[in-house]
């Protein structure tokens, strides 16, 4: 489950330095494209560039693998 103050946190972990803008791939889930997530990634000061990939291409989501195979 999408837990946008988890998911901040380790965000802003990984990407400690600040040096460079850290690209998410997302597919095309309602909690990806929420107000809330759009205002953190609007406040995270170019911290982040969302790129979404096209709808109904699951091929392009590597995880799709491990949820089909559970």
């Amino acid at each position: 489950m999408f837990h946008l103050a988890h998911t901040s946190s380790f965000l802003r972990t990984i990407n400690f330095k600040k040096q460079n803008t850290l690209a998410m791939i997302m597919d095309n889930a309602s909690y990806h494209k929420s107000e809330k997530t759009g205002e953190y990634m609007d406040d995270s000061d170019g911290m982040f560039e969302c790129i979404f990939l096209p709808a109904y291409t699951p091929q392009l989501n590597p995880i799709e693998v491990l949820w089909r195979d559970l």
